[in-house]
């Protein structure tokens, strides 16, 4: 059986508009069907969390929300049909848009799948808060420096619980992280942080500069602004990579010949490694006709100075050793060139020739071309006469002269020579059986491009 309540004019079966009667506002049953028990409302900016315990063979329920300020029912909440919450959602339902610092109240009525509807639960009265609460549970990571690309996730929670927040304002190191904004679960939101190049580098003993303000469906904003993390539970940031500002050689300036090695040095804006992995970290450097480079095949441990070797080939040839571009510098082979947090190094190299370059820094020559005789210009008798010239084959004239006789060679050289012992001519065949060639006025520094030599 059924005993229907009807409104004033008439117009429901189902309940009565007006609350003063305080009946149950639903059509009576006589079958046993109870509503919820143990009602209650953790309030906070916009509503709050309902929750109850279920009544037996209940399919649903209809919840009213009652406005104390309006003396009418919350706009929506008038008899709203929640059907059976399951799952995680099981007895308890989020009440939402209502005005914050308020008075209300909520009460229910099961039905069940004949439409049977149990009479009203007792009210269960609750004050709306001035603003949501949020507070920052957890950083992930919690602690070591992130790089450029690596994320850092801000964990915020609500307290008491508040569901379907929007962001307002976030930044994170000064940047906005508003579109990244998710509620992760429920009343739980997450804000992440991805660490760009150029951003600002945070050291893990300092605070993590941030800016957080959320905001209910009535844009009201959150009572507090998170501000800067503890360093003790957040991750310090590394977003620059590692540049070379100066190119030099700690071997010092001067002239080196073929296989002579050059040490030179790639002078690092912050301690860096390099790891060859069975690579290599190469130098094209400008050595004349044929560019030959320096090189590194081995790790090298955190240093602001990464090294390189040069070996000076023949052919080599600089009055003042540089790079040939700032794009010379390159990694091969699966070698790496990182500061200690991992960010990649930036191998553009300083202006080639200017202050910071290798040239600018060193005063480094390189000969890798050996002499060569250019010519053999006169030869003299005894009494200073030319006998042959330089287009003459000279050993018939060897062959007739004897030892008593004197003869002047004048040798010119393709450049200067330097020798600190005196030199000697070898002829082949030998034509010379006795004394031997001398150089002119012999000294224990010979540093000259022309070789005159006498036969006595």
């Amino acid at each position: 059986m059924k005993v229907y309540e009807y409104n004033g004019s008439g117009g429901s079966e189902e309940y009565l508009t007006s609350d003063g009667t305080l009946n149950p506002r639903s059509k009576t049953t006589l079958n046993g069907l109870l509503p919820p028990t143990n009602l209650s409302v953790t309030a906070n900016s916009e509503g709050g969390k309902l929750t109850w315990s279920d009544a037996s063979g209940v399919a649903g329920y209809y919840l009213d929300v009652w406005d104390n300020t309006a003396n009418d029912y919350a706009d929506g909440y008038d008899n709203l049909d929640i059907g059976l919450p399951t799952g995680g959602d099981a007895q308890k339902y989020w009440i939402l848009g209502l005005t914050a610092s308020q008075g209300y109240k909520a009460r229910m009525r099961s039905y069940d799948n004949s439409n049977n509807v149990s009479e009203s639960s007792p009210w269960a009265s609750f004050t709306t808060s001035a603003s949501p609460s949020i507070s920052i549970s957890s950083y992930t990571p919690s602690s070591g420096v992130r790089k450029i690309g690596e994320t850092v996730v801000v964990t915020i929670t609500t307290s008491p619980q508040q569901t379907g927040l929007a962001v307002n304002t976030a930044t994170i190191n000064s940047v906005n992280v508003a579109s990244t904004f998710v509620e992760s679960s429920e009343a739980t939101y997450q804000l992440t942080y991805t660490v760009a190049e150029g951003n600002n580098d945070i050291s893990d003993a300092s605070n993590l500069p941030l800016s957080i303000t959320l905001e209910d469906n009535n844009s009201v904003p959150s009572n507090n602004i998170l501000n800067p993390a503890n360093s003790a539970t957040a991750p310090g940031i590394d977003a620059n990579k590692p540049t070379i500002s100066a190119v030099s050689s700690s071997s010092g300036n001067g002239t080196y010949k073929i296989g002579d090695n050059i040490t030179i040095g790639l002078e690092m804006s912050e301690n860096s490694v390099f790891t060859a992995n069975s690579g290599t970290l190469s130098l094209q450097l400008e050595t004349g006709t044929t560019d030959h480079y320096a090189y590194r095949t081995t790790d090298q441990s955190s240093s602001n100075t990464i090294t390189l070797t040069y070996t000076v080939q023949e052919g080599d040839q600089s009055s003042d050793l540089d790079y040939v571009t700032t794009n010379s510098l390159a990694l091969s082979g699966g070698a790496t060139l990182q500061d200690a947090n991992g960010n990649e190094a930036v191998l553009t190299l300083p202006n080639v020739g200017g202050a910071n370059s290798l040239a600018g820094k060193q005063n480094i020559v390189v000969d890798g071309v050996r002499p060569t005789v250019t010519s053999i210009t006169y030869f003299l008798d005894k009494n200073n006469n030319t006998i042959y010239d330089d287009n003459e084959y000279i050993s018939g004239y060897l062959n007739d002269l004897s030892v008593s006789n004197t003869f002047g060679i004048l040798v010119v050289f393709s450049e200067t020579m330097n020798t600190g012992t005196e030199p000697t001519i070898t002829f082949s065949p030998n034509l010379v059986t006795a004394g031997v060639l001398t150089i002119d006025n012999p000294s224990s520094s010979w540093t000259t491009s022309t070789l005159s030599l006498i036969h006595i």
